[in-house]
């Protein structure tokens, strides 16, 4: 009898770390995808989804914002 309770609490705690892995990971999506695509803005688009992600709204503006494309900067040295 104890070693069936062992046995469900050591699946409870699988399941739940592995739920808030992955609760934990699609929360800090945007982050992710802003430091894949080497965002410019990835700090920025980090904080936005630390402080404003648990709202829909938020997440999805961080979302967006790091799909966005990256501006390109062409310095162009002239020779004088």
């Amino acid at each position: 009898m104890i070693f069936i309770d062992i046995l469900t609490f050591i699946t409870y705690v699988i399941f739940v770390s592995i739920m808030l892995g992955l609760i934990l990971f699609i929360y800090f999506l945007p982050g992710i995808v802003a430091l894949h695509r080497k965002h410019h803005n990835k700090l920025a688009i980090f904080i936005l989804n630390l402080f404003a992600g648990w709202l829909f709204i938020g997440w999805l503006l961080a979302l967006i914002w790091a799909c966005t494309k990256s501006r390109t900067v062409v310095v162009v040295k002239s020779e004088k």
